[in-house]
């Protein structure tokens, strides 16, 4: 079996040499590495013609990242395609251990992935992670496209990444082929590391697309639903704490406590809770739990209108 290790970049000048560097560094090389760039205006195209320890095959189109991954499968030649993404660093053994997990029942393998922590800020974002999280057993982790390797028969029969959406585009991937029952491997040794946003303003576009993604193919509608439901009760209670009693309070606050404990105990294990810390994390939770609704609410919208505009198009079309 070989195996194709494929990525898309764009305007990644300052992450993509040592994520290159990575790609070298591998106990197992892949039998060939492609890389989409979607028309980068920075220097990384350069950079990346300019490693010469890798034999690079590189394409560069205008697209989103579904359709660099879709461009990137399709020209590569082996039955096994492995994927990651620039910003990320693999550890040595990384593809050794996902093309290990293969034998000949299985169709996918998820890797794993850890997140690096270098300050502050990125461990009170770290405590918040909670879909992002480096996992022990495939039950409780989120399969992610930066650490994962599967036959090319499953994208071929699936139908590749979708195109049609410019962010979560892997998870909606992900979805497809759990729900048609390939089988998968969980690769827990298989890992790859990558950083967090560096301010509030990338912090909150970053879930605000992310979000939006759902909304708009129409995924995760329960969990959305519950981030409304606890922020309208919170505020329903804050409102009769104010005008009838203050009894209303000790709900509001058990439930906030409650809410707030996975992000404590995880600062817990970096020894970071302090009162600094008790005072951060509450503020980015709600401050990235309004990205993710006001995503989320402009991605349903987004999807309504496409359905109704298809609708009238049909009709008139009759």
């Amino acid at each position: 079996m070989g195996i194709s290790l494929i990525a898309t970049v764009k305007n990644e000048q300052d992450s993509i040499p040592e994520f290159l560097h990575s790609i070298a560094r591998q106990t197992m090389k892949p039998d060939e590495i492609v890389i989409v760039d979607g028309l980068s205006t920075d220097n990384t195209v350069a950079l990346i013609k300019d490693f010469t320890s890798l034999k690079i095959r590189l394409i560069e189109e205008k697209c989103n990242i579904a359709r660099g991954r879709n461009i990137a499968i399709s020209h590569s030649t082996n039955d096994i395609i492995a994927v990651t993404d620039a910003g990320c660093i693999l550890a040595t053994d990384w593809l050794e251990n996902l093309f290990r997990q293969f034998d000949d029942d299985i169709d996918v393998v998820a890797g794993n992935y850890t997140i690096t922590v270098s300050s502050f800020f990125d461990a009170c974002q770290f405590s918040l992670m909670g879909l992002f999280k480096s996992g022990k057993t495939l039950d409780d982790f989120v399969i992610s496209s930066r650490s994962l390797a599967f036959r090319k028969k499953v994208w071929q029969e699936i139908g590749g990444y979708p195109e049609w959406l410019n962010y979560s585009e892997d998870t909606y991937f992900h979805e497809q082929f759990k729900a048609q029952n390939f089988k998968i491997n969980f690769a827990r040794n298989a890992i790859v590391k990558w950083s967090l946003r560096k301010n509030m303003k990338d912090l909150f576009k970053q879930f605000f697309l992310y979000m939006e993604g759902d909304g708009i193919s129409g995924m995760h509608v329960r969990r959305h639903a519950l981030r409304f439901i606890t922020y309208g009760t919170a505020a329903i209670l804050l409102w009769l704490s104010i005008t009838h009693s203050r009894y209303f309070l000790i709900p509001l606050v058990f439930g906030a406590w409650f809410y707030l404990s996975s992000p404590f105990s995880k600062l817990r294990e970096l020894n970071l809770l302090d009162w600094k810390s008790l005072l951060a994390v509450p503020a980015m939770l709600v401050f990235i739990d309004i990205a993710k609704m006001s995503g989320y609410l402009s991605g349903f919208r987004k999807r309504i209108k496409s359905l109704y505009a298809r609708r009238t198009g049909a009709c008139d079309g009759a």
